[in-house]
């Protein structure tokens, strides 16, 4: 076997993720911000595919996440050249055609355990449900009868046959495990973030509700009958409701948001990273898979809100073009193109790869990797200026800045990458290793440091966003400054 692969999964695009960050339930709001979403979908990807070798996503992502699937249809140009480039790639536990894969896996629970759709309603969710367990459902035709996709704009068997084209079968990542982790293993895991989320919370003097309540029962049904994600979402959705509980919307969507971003995604993405090899049509290797999580949403309860401060000793800020400005085909020539800044671009991301699971490792110094990320910001910068001259476009690059925030506590391990529809920015947050048990919501704690492409007009907006990262930053250290002065903790971190 060759050497491990590290492939980096932006859990930005998840399904479970992007139904809270895109929402889909409500069809006509979805259609009045189809292109907003689609715009922060672009910039993710344009931030990602900057600062890496490639981007993958999952078939399920596709399947589920209908945000992405508009992007791909109304983009296919784009993603045909990027996946021409293999900057696009697709990940898959079997290689067939896409038809095929979302039939297997929408019915991969039986009739006794049907998926779930986040873009149903609980109504169209209960019918969708109802039709499973009667065994009316068979095959893709049969399922896309209970999706309502067509007054979304969609047709699903066309989208099948598009994506067959742009990602066909010797393209596709298929990935699987030598690990047996057993039927139980997500919701052990799920019953874990629980509670030590519940642990971050009591230690943070946050008071539970009867919403907290309704959730914790709700979840400790899931768990003891084995649940996969799509159970918890489903009994979550059914039973946790504002008439429910006879109480408000503003009372219960913060706590759903904060339990399935900190405990239902996070147990499902540490499923995944327990993937171990990578094939692709004979080829075998093994692979390292680091979920990428994203910190814009459920921020956990109780965090202080710091005021922002311009004044950073740890940044690194370069003049820059705005995200926008640059398009899918700039990127194309960064990472394939011949030319002196192509090929310093495409150098010098190599370079953060071997830096990156260096790092991992502890053998890499932070000059070496604050170099590394400075070297790839004028890197960049360069390519940037040569796409816009080429269009007379190089005022812009006086328009914008890239900064770095540098915060070293230990080892990269998660990503997490968001973006900012207000304003021109995107956001990639750079975290360590540090394990669930210190905070029940390890996702936001450890950041090694941040990359922003941000307007230099500042708004409201941005300040907000920027002020979210340094709370972040905070609460990790306090997090960190917590666990030295307990015991207990340094004793689970060494277990």
């Amino acid at each position: 076997m060759s050497a491990i692969e590290q492939l980096d999964y932006l859990a930005a695009l998840d399904s479970g993720n992007a139904s809270i960050r895109w929402p889909q339930k409500d069809v006509e709001l979805a259609a009045k911000l189809k292109d907003s979403y689609s715009s922060d979908i672009e910039r993710i990807l344009k931030l990602n595919l900057l600062w890496r070798p490639f981007v993958a996503i999952r078939t399920i992502e596709i399947f589920d996440n209908l945000a992405l699937m508009h992007f791909l249809v109304t983009h296919a140009d784009d993603c045909r050249k990027l996946a021409d480039a293999d900057l696009l790639r697709v990940t898959t536990p079997g290689a067939k055609s896409f038809e095929e894969m979302f039939t297997k896996w929408a019915l991969a629970g039986g009739q006794d355990d049907p998926m779930h759709f986040h873009h149903l309603s609980p109504r169209e969710q209960s019918r969708y449900d109802s039709a499973c367990r009667a065994g009316k459902l068979k095959s893709a035709v049969d399922i896309a009868r209970h999706l309502g996709l067509e007054q979304r704009g969609l047709n699903l068997l066309e989208v099948f046959k598009l994506l067959d084209r742009l990602f066909p079968a010797r393209r596709l990542l298929v990935l699987a495990s030598t690990r047996e982790l057993g039927r139980m293993w997500y919701a052990d895991r799920v019953e874990q973030k629980w509670k030590s989320y519940m642990d971050f919370r009591k230690n943070a003097e946050v008071q539970g509700t009867t919403v907290t309540t309704a959730i914790e029962r709700t979840l400790e049904k899931c768990w003891r009958a084995g649940g996969r994600r799509r159970m918890f979402y489903s009994e979550l959705e059914a039973n946790v409701r504002p008439e429910k509980l006879r109480t408000s919307k503003n009372a219960v969507v913060p706590e759903i948001v904060q339990t399935k971003v900190l405990v239902l995604n996070d147990a499902f993405y540490d499923e995944y990273e327990q993937f171990d090899t990578l094939k692709r049509n004979r080829e075998e290797k093994p692979v390292r898979i680091v979920a990428v999580r994203d910190v814009t949403l459920g921020k956990p309860a109780g965090s202080r809100k710091p005021e922002v401060n311009e004044e950073e000793a740890d940044l690194i800020s370069a003049d820059f073009s705005p995200l926008d400005a640059i398009r899918f085909s700039d990127i194309v020539r960064f990472h394939t193109g011949i030319d002196a800044e192509a090929h310093e671009f495409q150098e010098s991301i190599a370079n953060l790869q071997i830096l990156y699971k260096d790092r991992v490792f502890e053998s890499v110094a932070d000059a070496a990797l604050r170099a590394g990320v400075t070297r790839h910001l004028n890197a960049v910068y360069k390519c940037a200026l040569k796409a816009l001259q080429s269009r007379n476009e190089q005022n812009l690059i006086r328009e914008a800045r890239g900064t770095v925030w540098f915060n070293y506590p230990r080892a990269i391990d998660r990503i997490a990458v968001s973006a900012a529809a207000p304003v021109l920015s995107t956001a990639g947050l750079f975290f360590s290793d540090l394990p669930t048990s210190t905070s029940g919501a390890a996702l936001v704690f450890g950041i090694l440091f941040c990359v922003f492409f941000e307007s230099k007009t500042r708004t409201d907006a941005w300040y907000e966003i920027e002020a979210s990262v340094r709370e972040t930053i905070e609460t990790g250290r306090q997090a960190r400054r917590d666990a030295d002065q307990n015991p207990e903790v340094k004793a689970r971190q060494s277990n």
